[in-house]
């Protein structure tokens, strides 16, 4: 084939690809869960490899800038001379932007977030767009927020940021049934959840999760899943499993979750719950997403009502332990002491082996309780 249209030479497209794309892998670009996205693609758009990258980053140029573009993957002569322009699932531009002379557009993929190649060919490149977040943060929050009526809010060191309805994405897409019953946003604060549902939201800036943030909400549990649990969490990606992010469970009727964090309150039916939890004591990190998951695997997947309020991240340095030191001899006398939050594994037979050392307790600003999350073997030293 003979190649498109030229509008920039082989060395200015060359160094426009490194200022946009991250540096080009292997193979089929694929999500981080190795799901094809949505694409367009032309084929026997070049008669050189040399002029590849260029005549494939000119027939995706047009979409650079649009939400959902993930990258493009160029195919050298040897494997059809091809071009392609990935998108998340359900963000493929209308099949009328299909550039002239490309195939059927793809739209069967499932594929979201962040791509990469997959497979060893180097007859494939996948170049995965530089930023991915802040292009789709662009395009979300590029308008004013507090113009649209749809939007829950979280309370970020002080300062209330809005998170509108555009943000949202499915959680782990393996997770969610078709018909199920939208999360609502009620008064820009209650986020309720009805039967099955797995959604995130991307939020309007990364969030960096310290040792000392502390994560804060209202449950309120009206009826629990079937089958299933209810859990809220913070992840760099859409995707549950991996060590970026940490989901809470609120409630479960599957008993113990492994591999979640299962807070110590579970809250009864008919109640609400506060939840205070130290979440830089189990994860440290930038996270991107909020998510909320209503598991409900039952024959109804619609069963399940829930509700999360108020949501507040913020950093608080942890308090010294208070204790109340009494006498023997004297019980009625006590006297107040602090215990700095100095906090050393506890041996077993002189073998430091039990503790989880990741793992971190958490003492309450008031200086009277302490919060263990996981296995913990921890001392702390008391006063003389």
């Amino acid at each position: 084939g003979t190649p498109l249209a030229a509008a920039l030479t082989n060395s200015e497209a060359a160094k426009l690809v490194a200022s946009k794309y991250d540096a080009p892998t292997n193979g089929w670009c694929l999500d981080a869960a190795g799901r094809h996205p949505d694409k367009f693609q032309i084929s026997n758009s070049f008669s050189s490899n040399a002029d590849s990258v260029r005549v494939c980053y000119e027939y995706c140029e047009p979409f650079q800038a649009l939400r959902g573009y993930v990258g493009m993957l160029v195919r050298r002569i040897e494997k059809g001379a091809s071009c392609a322009c990935y998108f998340d699932h359900g963000t493929l531009p209308s099949s009328s932007l299909n550039p002239p002379g490309s195939q059927t557009p793809y739209t069967a993929g499932t594929g979201i977030g962040p791509v990469t190649g997959s497979g060893t060919s180097v007859d494939h490149s996948c170049y995965p767009v530089s930023a991915y977040n802040d292009q789709v943060r662009k395009a979300i929050y590029g308008t004013t927020v507090e113009t649209l009526a749809d939007y829950f809010e979280v309370e970020l060191h002080n300062e209330t940021l809005q998170v509108p309805r555009e943000a949202e994405v499915e959680y782990d897409q393996n997770e969610n049934v078709p018909g199920q019953t939208p999360i609502e946003f009620d008064n820009h604060s209650d986020i309720t959840m009805t039967g099955n549902t797995w959604t995130a939201y991307l939020l309007p800036e990364a969030v960096d999760i310290e040792k000392d943030t502390i994560l804060e909400f209202s449950f309120t549990l009206t009826q629990e899943p079937d089958a299933g649990f209810v859990a809220v969490c913070l992840d760099e990606d859409t995707e549950e499993y991996g060590d970026n992010g940490v989901c809470f469970v609120l409630k479960s009727t599957q008993g113990w979750l492994k591999d979640y964090v299962n807070v110590p309150t579970q809250t009864l039916i008919g109640s609400t719950s506060d939840q205070r939890i130290p979440i830089g004591d189990m994860f440290t990190g930038s996270v991107n997403y909020i998510a909320f998951i209503q598991d409900s695997d039952g024959a109804d997947r619609s069963v399940g009502l829930s509700t999360i309020s108020g949501i507040k991240l913020s950093n608080v340095e942890d308090e010294m332990l208070k204790i109340s030191i009494g006498s023997h001899t004297e019980r009625s006398v006590f006297s107040t002491s602090y215990i700095s939050n100095n906090q050393v594994s506890y041996s077993n037979n002189g073998a430091d082996t039990q503790d989880t050392k990741d793992f971190w307790l958490h003492i309450s600003e008031s200086g009277s309780s302490i919060q263990i999350n996981g296995n913990q073997w921890k001392a702390l030293p008391l006063p003389d």
